[in-house]
């Protein structure tokens, strides 16, 4: 059931005959003198001076009225002209238009009912009761022409069942609107109009339809013959996917095409569901019903509904007051689902309890601010504990300031709504800035509980994404993806890792653009990236992203020190409940520390790897109890060791590897920077199948401390090739960001010199290569000697990437740049297994 009070006014009247008022429709207004300082009659555009007269309008225009704003509600004009009536009009309305035209009925249906009453004589009772309703300016004008149109038919004897007008109707809004109010009107409405031949109102829902079946129906159509059958929440009846709902459904259309004259159907959902599993069941059915919208109701008219109802349970609200309640519900506005007044209801609910709880309440019954905005949200036990886990999390020292910064704001607010001012606006959508493992998730899981807490989001999920998810091959493409993406996450913090991304490319810029002028206030969105690249992302967007994701309200996590790291070890052991001697503990701190220098350095990710790592070690051993020891560190082990079991064929890169450990240690004892590892290519014949040896490789690095992860993504080069050139890069970038802290091995190298593949996939990989955000994966290619020459011949800037080049057969690195194939021999074959190994998108 909705609730529509009468329309909102000012206590002052303005009295005038009917037929001055009336006889607008082709005549030119009497001289008014100028109106008296109690009224509230306006003629002309607001805040124009007086006109003291008009010429005459051409008769084809439709009627213009003086508009009264009102407080009771319209009394019915009498057919006598000079009787005087009471002229109480909802909207304010200029008479002239600034072009010169005559304002629309459309625009003005109180008005218009007035006329229609006074010049042509109509009465309807029910149709009175819908302009004193609250708002719903769109729905009193079609029922004025739904009436006028079937009285108009009268008038020329033209059986109005047999007319071409549709007398059926399809209530499409949220709850809350009225629909079922209106359509208890609409049902006299008709009958007063002579369409139906009796006021008779059955009422059903959908569910219950669906529960009783097509007999229920039938039963229902019988009572609703010559009067109207309501149909609350019809897209329940689902007959896309419901057969039950389908029989339904096509015993309606049956009843529709066979006594639509002797009934009318009404039926009421939400708009989008409508669409999507009603009317798309069957393309007749759009054709049988008028569609009437039910917006959701503006601010000024909740506070109006507001009013009413707290005056009706005996409670007197102030208007400021009123507005501040009106203000705090009208949040929800323009969502799916929001409940109008029933919202309302709920809100009042919630202040009539707190008032009766105050101790200071009496018995005058008078709402205070604290009634309806309830206690400040910082003395919520719940987002007390949020805070208590924020300032437990090791590190992230930045990122808690803005947090605290984020609870002292809305503070600010709740006392500003405490003293009727207007509150700020809170931004709830962030950039959260740091490399990988410094705990941006789960700080994002604590932010969204906070933002429910703080009534700021209705619930605290999350869901995460990665920006690679919301591109696609074209634009149009990529905003549905968006537009999909964003209804399926409205209530929810929506998390975007690598963001970066998004300016790699101008669709990604565009993307982005989309995404941050399709947030909504039910909506929250975080975008993850490393502080730099997001920095200068930032720098080049337009205002719609900077004002959504405003960059000095970031959220900054950086690096763990030597001392969160040694404390997030700790805590994870203690997670994982994992036995460690005390040896251990000050080895692998000592172990961290130093990598922590490293620009691959991925913080609490490195510290998983080191635990995972010496975990397994640690399994490896014989005996009942399970301890992680200082040698399981792998620390008095040859890091080399891994490559040791291929003898020959991985000895170019023992060597490599044991000189660049020995740099490495000079180095760090000048103080002069480290040497760079680079990147490799590994010519091999088409019978080799290094894949084994790329597996160890990667092991010797992470066992080095040069890579973060001992991983292998391994994928075809020619595979990363796509139709496009943007879908080429993004390709690259997901193989490389699969292979974040270890080394991605393409295969097939020598198919990128092709003439298909070269213009695209080395530019991609050029471009991805010179990213930061890519440094921690080492690349090893793997090709055919004679392709890889070419490749790389033709590409120089490529070479000057991968400078360490080794011949598989071949007992030293092959120097200096491609194209002196003499120091290039064949390689002998290597083989896994006896067989070569099959390509695949991932073979570890």
């Amino acid at each position: 059931m909705s609730y529509l009070p009468p329309c909102p006014g000012v206590a002052s009247k303005t009295r005038c005959s009917a037929g001055e008022l009336c006889s607008l429709g082709g005549f030119a207004l009497p001289q008014i003198s100028r109106p008296r300082a109690s009224s509230t009659i306006s003629f002309g555009q607001p805040g124009d001076d007086f006109l003291p007269s008009y010429p005459p309008l051409p008769k084809t225009r439709p009627p213009v009225f003086a508009v009264v704003k009102k407080q009771t509600p319209l009394l019915p004009l009498q057919a006598d002209g000079n009787a005087k009536a009471e002229v109480l009009l909802e909207e304010r309305c200029p008479l002239i238009r600034g072009s010169g035209e005559a304002a629309s009925f459309a625009e003005i249906p109180c008005a218009r009912w007035a006329y229609l009453q006074s010049q042509e004589g109509y009465r309807s009772e029910a149709m009175s009761k819908l302009m004193n309703l609250t708002g719903r300016t769109s729905v009193k004008a079609l029922a004025l022409e739904v009436f006028s149109s079937a009285m108009e038919q009268q008038t020329s004897r033209t059986p109005v069942g047999h007319s071409h007008s549709v007398f059926n109707f399809c209530f499409l809004g949220n709850p809350g609107t009225g629909k079922t109010t209106t359509s208890r009107l609409f049902a006299e409405i008709l009958r007063d109009a002579k369409v139906r031949a009796s006021k008779a109102h059955i009422e059903c829902t959908a569910p219950e339809l669906l529960e009783e079946g097509l007999p229920k129906l039938q039963q229902l159509i019988g009572q609703a013959m010559d009067g109207v059958l309501f149909i609350d929440e019809a897209y329940a009846l689902n007959p896309m996917s419901s057969s039950e709902g389908r029989v339904l459904v096509d015993e309606l259309l049956n009843v529709l095409e066979t006594r639509g004259e002797d009934l009318s159907v009404i039926l009421a959902g939400c708009e989008e569901e409508m669409e999507q599993v009603f009317f798309a069941y069957d393309r007749r059915l759009r054709s049988f019903f008028r569609e009437v919208h039910f917006e959701d109701f503006e601010e000024s008219e909740l506070s109006v509904i507001w009013e009413t109802m707290a005056r009706e349970r005996g409670w007197s609200s102030p208007a400021k007051l009123s507005v501040l309640a009106a203000r705090r519900i009208s949040k929800g506005r323009q969502q799916s689902g929001f409940g109008n007044t029933w919202v309302v209801r709920k809100a009042l609910d919630e202040a009539v309890r707190r008032a009766m709880n105050r101790r200071d309440s009496g018995p005058e019954k008078i709402f205070e601010a604290s009634d309806i905005i309830g206690e400040s949200p910082l003395k919520d036990e719940k987002l007390q504990k949020v805070l208590d886990e924020v300032e437990s999390i090791v590190g992230c020292g930045s990122a808690k300031m803005t947090f605290r910064s984020l609870l002292s704001e809305c503070e600010e607010n709740y006392r500003r709504e405490l003293a009727g001012e207007v509150p700020s606006v809170v931004s709830v959508h962030r950039l959260f800035l740091g490399n990988r493992g410094t705990g941006k998730s789960s700080f994002a899981r604590l932010y969204a509980r906070a933002l429910k807490h703080l009534r700021l989001l209705p619930t605290d999920e999350v869901v995460f994404k990665t920006s690679l998810e919301f591109t696609g091959p074209t634009l149009e493409e990529s905003k549905a993806r968006v537009s999909a993406c964003l209804k399926a996450v409205r209530g929810k913090l929506l998390v975007v890792e690598e963001a970066e991304v998004f300016d790699e490319t101008i669709m990604g810029r565009k993307v982005l653009e989309f995404l941050a002028s399709s947030l909504r206030d039910n909506t929250a969105a975080v975008l993850f990236g490393p502080a730099e690249e997001m920095k200068r992302m930032m720098q080049a967007q337009p205002a719609d992203v900077t004002m959504k994701f405003v960059p000095s309200k970031a959220f900054v996590f950086e690096d763990f020190t030597e001392a969160e790291l040694g404390a997030n070890l700790s805590r994870l052991i203690a997670q994982r409940q994992l036995r460690v001697s005390a040896k251990f503990l000050a080895e692998a701190e000592k172990v961290l520390s130093q990598g922590r220098h490293h620009t691959n350095f991925s913080n609490s990710k490195a510290i998983e790897a080191l635990l995972e790592e010496a975990t397994r070690r640690a399994l490896s051993r014989k005996g009942s109890q399970v301890v992680l020891l200082a040698e399981d560190l792998g620390l008095g082990e040859d890091p080399l060791a891994p490559l040791s079991n291929f003898l020959a064929e991985a000895e170019p890169l023992r060597d490599f590897l044991a000189k660049f450990s020995e740099e490495t240690a000079a180095a760090s004892k000048s103080g002069t920077p480290p040497p760079t590892l680079g990147h490799f290519v590994l010519r091999a014949s088409p019978t080799s199948a290094p894949f084994a040896i790329v597996r160890a490789f990667a092991k010797c690095l992470f066992g080095m401390g040069l890579t973060s992860s001992s991983n292998v993504t391994g994928t075809a080069a020619a595979e990363l090739a796509a139709q496009h050139v943007e879908q080429t890069m993004r390709n690259v970038e997901q193989r490389l960001r699969e292979a974040h802290g270890g080394v991605l091995f393409l295969d097939d190298a020598d198919e990128l010199a092709s003439e298909f593949h070269e213009s695209a996939v080395v530019g991609c990989l050029l471009r991805a290569l010179k990213d930061p955000a890519n440094a921690d994966v080492v690349v090893v290619l793997r090709g055919l000697p004679a392709g890889v020459d070419g490749l790389f011949r033709d590409n120089p800037e490529l070479s000057g990437h991968f400078p360490h080049v080794f011949d598989m057969s071949s007992s030293e690195e092959v120097a200096g740049r491609f194209g002196d194939s003499s120091v290039l021999v064949s390689p002998p074959v290597l083989r896994v297994g006896g067989e070569r190994v099959a390509k695949q998108l991932h073979w570890w």
